[in-house]
């Protein structure tokens, strides 16, 4: 199996995962920071990336249907997010749709826990507030 590999994110990345039907259409996408794509085999399997206020980052992912495909994937994710606590960040944030279980268990996997209650966000649904603390 081809191991991913990471590059600059590109804003046809996004929008190539995005055009799966399985995708969340909500997605939360804010390409205004750094941000990253995992592809392989000429596959975008994954986009991830953060926004920056003082010394929490709010952090966003998209990924592909196929990227189950490739386990790496998942751990090239969470050594991204390490490295952001690396150059000086204390938090990191992000909201998932409560009516995504697999979601919910994939970013508890990467070390975040939930705070707080649900917030009802414009889509007309229900998100859980994560955070990752360093």
């Amino acid at each position: 199996m081809t191991i991913p590999t990471i590059r600059e994110f590109r804003d046809e990345d996004a929008q190539t995962i995005l055009r799966f039907p399985q995708v969340d259409p909500y997605a939360p996408f804010e390409p205004t920071g750094p941000a990253f794509t995992l592809e392989a085999e000429g596959n975008i399997l994954a986009c991830v990336g953060y926004e920056a206020e003082e010394d929490v980052a709010k952090c966003w992912m998209i990924l592909s249907p196929d990227s189950v495909k490739y386990p790496r994937v998942f751990w090239a994710m969470r050594s991204l997010l390490d490295e952001v606590f690396k150059i000086g960040y204390k938090r990191v944030l992000t909201m998932v749709s409560l009516d995504w279980p697999e979601a919910q268990r994939f970013i508890k996997w990467m070390k975040f826990a939930p705070i707080g209650t649900p917030i009802f966000c414009p889509d007309g649904r229900f998100y859980t507030v994560y955070e990752r603390v360093a």
